[in-house]
């Protein structure tokens, strides 16, 4: 098997957010939190502990991610980026890495990758711009 996500997966997270947004970084931390709670299983209509708990763990993953982005690109990052980077985590990368575990437990041969070329125009290495390269 082989599978992958791209290293800017999470600039779709605006697009599914179900409100529209003005505010970008914003709109990337409800996608965490919609991502976080669809990682965890978790349905749609949870209880006020529930939200208040993934609000805290939301917040907690972004201080630690900021920390890291901030360290390894000796720069400041924006929420914006944030927002992103913890979007394809929750979203992309963790559940990938997941399926290809369980695969390999099955008796299967899992290959994982994360694409990080940028596509010209496209703004990075967004949804879907992999394909080219792994079918052609």
């Amino acid at each position: 098997m082989l599978i992958g996500y791209n290293q800017h997966e999470g600039r779709i997270a605006h697009i599914l957010v179900p409100q529209k947004m003005a505010d970008y970084a914003l709109a990337k931390k409800h996608g965490a939190v919609s991502y976080l709670r669809s990682y965890l299983n978790l349905r749609e209509e949870a209880s006020l502990l529930e939200d208040s708990v993934l609000a805290k763990h939301t917040e907690e993953m972004w201080s630690e991610m900021r920390r890291v982005m901030e360290e390894s690109n000796q720069q400041h990052v924006s929420d914006a980026d944030v927002g992103e980077a913890l979007c394809t985590m929750l979203g992309f990368g963790l559940p990938i890495y997941e399926f290809a575990e369980a695969h390999t437990q099955s008796g299967g041969t899992a290959y994982v990758y994360r694409f990080d070329v940028p596509a010209p125009h496209a703004g990075g290495a967004c949804h879907g711009v992999d394909l080219w390269f792994v079918w052609n």
